[in-house]
C-alpha cells in the first residue's frame, strides 16, 4: 500500500467533485511536497504495471487525537482555539478522522484492486471555511474569530511574492473507498472533538499490551484492528514483552516511545 495524499488527485473545472479518475492539472501551482508525492504516486504504479501488487491511497485532510506535531488540519484547529482564523483553501477542504485513514490502509491492503487509487476521505467532509468553524464552534464550544482568513501563503511572506501556491479546493468524492474497501464513515464532529481535547489537554495517548500482533486483522475481529489502529496514534507503547517491542520496531514505532512492562493484566 503505498500512501499518497488528496494532493495528488485533480480538481475538475467544472464545480464538480474530484474522484480517483480526475486528471492531475495541478503540477503548475502544486508545492514541493505536492509534486514530490504525486512523483512518487507515478512510480509506485508504474511498478504495479511491471508486476509489483501495488494499491495506492490518496489520504484526505486527518481530524483526531495524537497530532502532536501538529498536521496542517491541527494547525487549523489550534488557529481556532487561539482566536486566529485559520487559512483555508478557498474551494474547501475534505476532512476525516484520523482512525478512519488508518483502516483504510489496512482495508486496501486487504480488499483493494491492485494498481488502483482509493481517496481517503469523508461523505459529508468537504467543507468550506464557514462551515468547518460552524463545526469547530460546536465541537469546541468557542465561538469563532472575528478577525479575517489568514492569507494561505503567510507562512512563506507577503502575499505578493508567495515561493509556492496552494490549490484553490482539496474537495473530493471518497465514494470509491467506501463502496470497495468499506471504508469507515465515523463521526466528523466526534472526531473533531477528540482532537480538541487532546490538543486543550495536551493528553497523549499511551497504549498498554502494544504490540501484541496475530498476523491476521481477522483473528480475534475486531481486537486485532483496534490494536494496530492505536499504535497509529499513540504516543507512548507499553509492550508486554520484548518480542511485542520486535513487532513495533519493524512497524517503524520510535525505539524511544516503547517501553517493556509486562502484561499488566497477568503479571499482577
Amino acid at each position: 500500500v503505498h500512501t499518497s495524499t488528496i494532493g495528488t488527485i485533480g480538481q475538475p473545472g467544472d464545480g464538480t467533485l474530484a474522484t480517483e479518475e480526475t486528471r492531475y492539472n495541478l503540477w503548475d501551482s502544486a508545492s514541493h511536497y505536492a509534486r514530490s508525492k504525486y512523483l512518487a504516486e507515478v512510480a509506485a504504479l508504474d511498478m504495479g504495471e511491471q508486476g509489483l501488487p501495488v494499491v495506492v491511497v490518496n489520504p484526505c485532510a486527518p481530524v483526531g487525537p495524537g497530532d502532536l506535531k501538529p498536521s496542517s488540519s491541527g494547525r487549523r484547529i489550534l488557529d481556532y482555539m487561539r482566536g486566529k482564523m485559520p487559512s483555508f483553501c478557498a474551494g474547501g477542504i475534505n476532512f476525516v478522522p484520523v482512525d478512519d485513514v488508518a483502516m483504510g490502509h489496512i482495508l486496501a491492503a486487504e480488499r483493494g484492486r491492485v494498481g488502483e487509487r482509493y481517496i481517503l476521505g469523508h461523505r459529508d467532509g468537504n467543507l468550506t471555511l464557514d462551515g468547518f468553524l460552524e463545526l469547530m464552534q460546536k465541537a469546541s464550544g468557542v465561538a469563532r474569530p472575528r478577525q479575517q482568513p489568514r492569507s494561505i501563503f503567510s507562512r512563506f511572506g507577503r502575499r505578493s511574492e508567495p515561493v509556492c501556491h496552494a490549490p484553490a479546493a482539496l474537495t473530493c468524492d471518497p465514494s470509491k473507498a467506501i463502496r470497495e474497501l468499506g471504508l469507515p464513515q465515523t463521526s466528523l464532529a466526534a472526531a473533531f472533538a477528540a482532537a480538541l481535547a487532546s490538543f486543550h489537554l495536551r493528553i497523549p495517548v499511551v497504549h498498554v499490551e502494544a504490540g501484541l500482533r496475530t498476523g491476521s486483522t481477522l483473528t480475534p475481529f475486531p481486537e486485532e484492528l483496534n490494536r494496530q489502529l492505536i499504535t497509529c496514534i499513540a504516543s507512548f507503547h507499553l509492550a508486554p514483552t520484548w518480542h511485542n517491542l520486535q513487532n513495533l520496531v519493524r512497524e517503524n514505532v520510535p525505539i524511544e516511545q516503547i517501553f517493556v512492562t509486562g502484561n499488566t493484566g497477568i503479571d499482577s
